[in-house]
């Protein structure tokens, strides 16, 4: 069976060495937040094939980050871009991208949309200090749904626990701006921020017909048996495997990052045979295709 994992991270080598003082030089607070007090991982490239190999995933998505500062996102499209190269068919990518107060980021996007990436994101207003009602970033969306281009959105769950960095992101905001653009290729991730557990409401099911989520972190955040409720009510088509990897999903049991705990729940579920041949792989394929 064919995996490809929607939601992986690929970091600067030099963060790893130390987290903090990385995040204080490049202005990343809350990305320091996040992977100083938590529980994240890392992994060079080359650890990251390793341990690909070691589940036997085909190819996975390098998933830009919410940067807060341009340069952080420029410097990261160049270490994915250079990964994505070095290792054909391994990897497809995600652009990060800082929608800057001038609109300068649509032009951005465009020239990294003629050099193969295959979406943009993730994107988190409440950090980036941008709104869903800018000018600049409806703009933005306009050539993204006429061109076809996935937006993936750190979506966090409104209930779900408290952690160092946490950012609440109303979920009725979600929905405001998916009937704004009805044609947009919209991914929400970590399970939609619980969302689609609202899809027996009229309007949320409506407002959805074009959105996927994918399952990073979903250890961290749900018990295993999600996999068997969610697709009850939510269109197992559009749900998308990913791992968040190298974030540690199962802290209590293991010291370092992989991806073959998360595969074996998913694979322990209850989901049939074609439910899990579509998530765990095809229905990336079908949103964003393969690598070239």
């Amino acid at each position: 069976m064919l995996i490809a994992d929607a939601h992986v991270h690929l970091f600067d080598p030099l963060a790893a060495k130390n987290p903090e003082d990385w995040a204080i030089t490049h202005k990343e607070p809350h990305w320091g937040q996040l992977v100083c007090k938590g529980p994240q991982g890392w992994a060079d490239v080359g650890q990251l094939i390793t341990k690909m190999d070691e589940a036997r995933i085909d190819w996975v998505v390098l998933t830009g980050w919410y940067w807060q500062n341009s340069q952080s996102a420029t410097a990261e499209n160049t270490l994915h871009h250079r990964a994505e190269k070095l290792h054909p068919g391994r990897f497809r990518r995600f652009a990060p991208l800082v929608p800057d107060p001038s609109g300068n980021f649509l032009h951005q996007a465009q020239n990294l949309w003629d050099t193969g990436v295959a979406g943009f994101g993730e994107f988190l207003p409440q950090v980036q200090g941008f709104s869903l009602k800018d000018p600049h970033w409806l703009k933005f969306s306009n050539w993204a749904s006429e061109v076809g281009a996935p937006l993936l959105f750190h979506v966090t769950e409104p209930a779900g626990h408290r952690y160092n960095g946490r950012v609440d992101t109303p979920l009725i905001d979600t929905l405001d701006y998916l009937e704004t653009f009805p044609d947009l290729k919209v991914i929400l991730a970590h399970w939609g921020g619980g969302l689609p557990f609202y899809s027996l409401n009229h309007r949320v099911k409506s407002a959805m017909r074009n959105v996927w989520v994918d399952t990073a972190a979903s250890p961290l955040l749900y018990h295993a048996r999600i996999w068997d409720c969610v697709p009850m009510f939510f269109d197992p088509a559009r749900i998308l495997y990913g791992s968040d990897f190298p974030l540690k999903t199962y802290p209590g049991r293991s010291n370092q990052p992989n991806f073959t705990d998360l595969i074996s729940e998913i694979r322990n579920s209850q989901l049939s045979q074609d439910q899990l041949t579509a998530i765990l792989g095809q229905n990336l394929i079908n949103l964003i295709g393969k690598p070239s």
